[in-house]
Parts: C-alpha cells; structure tokens; sequence
C-alpha cells in the first residue's frame, strides 16, 4: 500500500456513501532486543534479533539494519552483526 489519500465509495440503486482512507507512515515506538536476558559461556557466542514496534502495533524485522555493540566490550563484544562473544580468559 501506498502513503496518501482516497476516497472509498459505496454505489447502489442510484444512491452513493463514500469515506475517505488515508494512508500514514507508522511511528517507530520501540527497538526489542531477543533474548532480552541470557547467560553465555565464555568464548561462546549468543545470537540476537531486534525488531521494529510501530504505533498501529505492527512489527518488523530490523536485525540486519540496526548497529550492535556492547556496553562493556571486556565482557562481550559484538563481533558481527547480531552476535556478541563473551570474554573468554587467556
């Protein structure tokens, strides 16, 4: 569907109703992280999605969009997109 305006219009007998639909871009609400909690071996790796939450309650996908990275990088780093490793002693 497109962003914009129509007008919807209902016919019979002569006789119409219409409506107008317009169509909005959603608003960005929210970023979930999954897992939102794990616990990770260290030298393991641990996955992770990030998902678009919009305000008409759709969702999307956003892994592959977003950039990662850690807030203590001498626990985990974040490797490659959407994988963190966690710190793994010498």
């Amino acid at each position: 569907m497109k962003i914009g305006s129509t007008t919807v219009t209902a016919t019979l007998s002569g006789l119409n109703g219409s409506a107008t639909v317009t169509v909005a871009q959603p608003n960005l609400v929210s970023i979930s992280v999954a897992p939102d909690t794990t616990t990770v071996s260290a030298g393991n790796t641990q996955a992770f999605t990030a998902t678009a939450n919009y305000d008409n309650s759709t969702t999307l996908d956003i892994t592959t969009q977003v950039t990662w990275s850690s807030s203590n990088i001498a626990v985990a780093k974040c490797r490659t997109q959407r994988e963190a490793t966690a710190w793994r002693p010498p």
